[in-house]
């Protein structure tokens, strides 16, 4: 029983594997249409979107600036509110006063 005998077999030729290399060129041109297909529909869905989330921040930014006018008008209202109120007070309590040293020094010169 001696080695195994070798089978050559013949090589493809030349033709064959360029054959076969064009028919992967074609699948691959094929496959890569379809990626640019789906990226440009992405790319179109991805710019829909940024300009829904930049409307939606601008209008966001335009809400938060309106509370604030909204909030510092009514935070002045409420300071004249409160120095009318002061003012007010600042009377009642002179008048409170004048009226209490009023009774007595009419009780201290026995006018009462």
């Amino acid at each position: 029983m001696g080695a195994p005998a070798l089978k050559l077999e013949p090589e493809e030729s030349v033709e064959e594997r360029l054959a076969r290399l064009e028919s992967d060129v074609q699948h691959m041109q094929s496959d890569i249409t379809d990626i640019k297909g789906h990226l440009l529909r992405v790319d179109g869905k991805i710019d829909a979107l940024a300009q829904r989330t930049s409307e939606s921040i601008a209008a966001l930014i335009q809400s938060i600036s309106q509370m604030a006018l909204t909030h510092e008008q009514s935070i002045s209202k409420l300071e004249v509110a409160l120095v009318k109120s002061t003012s007010n007070l600042k009377v009642w309590w002179m008048l409170t006063l004048t009226t209490t040293i009023s009774g007595i020094l009419a009780r201290a010169f026995k006018w009462i």
